[in-house]
């Protein structure tokens, strides 16, 4: 299998939700190979995180089912920042009644 086959075969792996560890295990490729390639996949996949709001990468991750802690951590938010707006995604989807109680 030749590197364009390879890097071909880890975008598919990765696509299917294979874990680093799975993929390298069929391709035979480092995991600072596979990481490399990864990451350029979601470069082209998804727009820069810059040009999006931190409110909504915000609502994106709550949309992906990740909690306020998380959100906080990755986006760099103040805690409080992040309750809010996760009750404004809660109020989105049209939990009103769970948001108030949170």
């Amino acid at each position: 299998m030749n590197r364009v086959e390879k890097h071909e075969l880890v975008c598919q792996l990765y696509k299917e939700g294979k874990t680093m560890r799975e993929i390298a295990r069929e391709v035979h490729m480092s995991f600072g190979d596979i990481g490399s390639i990864i990451k350029k996949l979601n470069e082209e996949l998804e727009p820069k995180n810059q040009e999006i709001s931190r409110q909504s990468q915000a609502l994106k991750l709550f949309n992906e089912d990740k909690d306020p802690v998380d959100v906080a951590i990755t986006l760099d938010l103040p805690a409080s920042k992040a309750e809010g707006i996760y009750k404004q995604f809660l109020k989105l989807r049209g939990l009103t009644r769970m948001a108030n109680l949170y």
